[in-house]
This record gives C-alpha cells, structure tokens and sequence, in this order.
C-alpha cells in the first residue's frame, strides 16, 4: 500500500512537468486540461490513501493541506484559457516537498536506492500515461456523428 502511495505522489511530480515540456507555447484548444484533470485525479487517489492508510495525523493533515492547495492551483490554471508554465510546475514543486515529507517521516534513516526506486517507478508511470494520453487526444463529437 505504500508503494501505491509513493507512486502515487510521484506521478504527480512528473506529471505536470511534462504537461509543462509538451505544451511550452501552450495551445488555445484546452488540450491541457485533461492533463490536468488526470493529474488531480490520481492525487485525490493518492490522498484516500494517505487518509486511510495508518500514519499519524500529522501526516494526513500534512497531505489534505498539500491537496488543497494542489486543486485550487490547478483549478486557476483550469480556468485560464493559456495558463502560465510557472504555475504548472508549481504543482510539480508541491508534489515534492509532500513526497519528501513522507518518505522521510517512514524512512528515518536515509536509503537513498529506495528514494530512487520509488520516484523512477512513478516517472515511468506518469510518461506511459502522458504518452497515451497525446495519442489519444480529445475527438470533436460534431466530427464524429453520422447524418
């Protein structure tokens, strides 16, 4: 269940920087957005986790104040027709800081390979999914019905 967790948080640090690198002149169309809707979806995921998962309270308070602060970041960018790329990787920023605040309250004592394991297990996870994400963009219905 940790593991789910921690790859959880890092897709979530990886995730929007990619949204950052694939739109750097970012498109008037809203195609970011359902990275965007994709990113808070697997953060809430995570969250329920974290909720019930046996941490202490800090921990849990820690995380739903990082998802609150996660969703109304995004949702400003959601609302803009072309959002600012600082604000994107922001979202990647926080996900940093919740990461290390976690993996550091389990693993006291610092074991570097297991850091390592856990962010390039969600950086392969969150590219799979951008990738299929960018090949399977949003049809226009109108296009698609028949008559």
């Amino acid at each position: 269940m940790l593991e789910i967790i921690f790859i959880g948080i890092s897709f979530n640090i990886f995730y929007p920087t990619y949204i950052w690198a694939r739109f750097e002149n970012f498109p008037t169309n809203d195609l970011f957005k359902k990275h965007l809707a994709l990113s808070n979806i697997i953060f809430g995921i995570t969250f329920l986790l974290i909720a019930f998962f046996q941490l202490p309270v800090a921990l849990k308070i820690t995380a739903f104040i990082f998802k609150i602060i996660y969703f109304l970041v995004s949702h400003r960018i959601y609302k803009k027709r072309t959002p600012k790329a600082k604000k994107i990787f922001l979202l990647s920023f926080l996900s940093i800081f919740l990461f290390i605040f976690i993996f550091h309250y389990i693993h006291r004592t610092p074991e570097y390979i297991f850091f390592l394991d856990k962010i390039l297990r969600g950086a392969v996870i969150s590219i799979i999914i951008f990738k299929i994400n960018c090949f399977f963009p949003r049809q226009d219905l109108k296009n698609t019905s028949k008559g």
